[in-house]
C-alpha cells in the first residue's frame, strides 16, 4: 500500500479548509434566514448549500483530527483485531 506522508502543515491546511467551509455555510444560512424574514421567501439553494458546506467542513475537521492523531482507517481496523 502507498501511504501518504502526513505532515503538520497538511493537517493544518485540512483543518483550515474545514473551518472555512463551516464559516461559509453559516454565512449562507444567515443570508438565507435574513432574506426569508425580510422578503418572505428565499432561494432553495440556501437550504441545500448551507447544510452541505457545514457538513463538509465538519467532515474535513474530523479527517484532520484523525490524521493529526496518526490514526488512519487502516490502522484502526488493524488495532481492532
Amino acid at each position: 500500500m502507498d501511504q501518504k506522508m502526513v505532515t503538520k502543515e497538511s493537517v493544518d491546511k485540512v483543518r483550515t479548509e474545514g473551518n472555512q467551509c463551516i464559516a461559509i455555510g453559516i454565512g449562507v444560512g444567515g443570508l438565507g434566514t435574513v432574506a426569508a424574514v425580510a422578503l418572505g421567501a428565499t432561494c432553495p439553494l440556501c437550504f441545500v448549500a448551507a447544510p452541505a458546506l457545514i457538513g463538509m467542513g465538519v467532515y474535513r475537521r474530523i479527517t484532520a483530527k484523525q490524521r493529526g492523531s496518526g490514526k488512519s482507517d487502516d490502522t484502526k481496523r488493524n488495532d481492532a483485531h
